[in-house]
C-alpha cells in the first residue's frame, strides 16, 4: 500500500465474517476490487480484513454496503472509518 492515497482521502477497515470454507473466496473477491486496497484471511473473532479507500464517505460507504456486503460467502461486516487524513504524511 502507498504512503499517500490514490483514490482519495476516505479509508475504512472492514472485518468480514464469511459462511464456513468461504474465505479464501471472499478474499479473491476483495482483492480484485480497485477500491480495495488490502484483503487478507485473518484468525480471531472474523475472517477476513479489508482496506477500502475513496475519494469521499460516500463512495467508500457505497463500495461496502452495495458491492462488498453482497459478495457471495460474506455473512456479516463490521466498518470502522478512519478519520480524516488529509494532508498526513507518511513520516514526519
Amino acid at each position: 500500500m502507498s504512503a499517500g492515497l490514490s483514490l482519495g482521502d476516505t479509508r475504512a477497515y472492514v472485518l468480514i465474517d464469511s459462511e464456513p470454507e468461504m474465505t479464501d473466496r471472499v478474499v479473491k473477491s476483495l482483492r480484485c476490487r480497485r477500491d480495495v486496497r488490502l484483503a487478507d484471511a485473518i484468525n480471531g473473532p472474523h475472517d477476513v480484513i479489508a482496506v477500502v479507500e475513496g475519494s469521499n464517505a460516500s463512495a467508500v460507504a457505497t463500495a461496502i454496503l452495495s458491492s462488498i456486503r453482497k459478495l457471495q460467502g460474506v455473512k456479516d461486516i463490521t466498518v470502522y472509518l478512519a478519520t480524516a487524513r488529509k494532508g498526513e504524511k507518511a513520516c514526519p
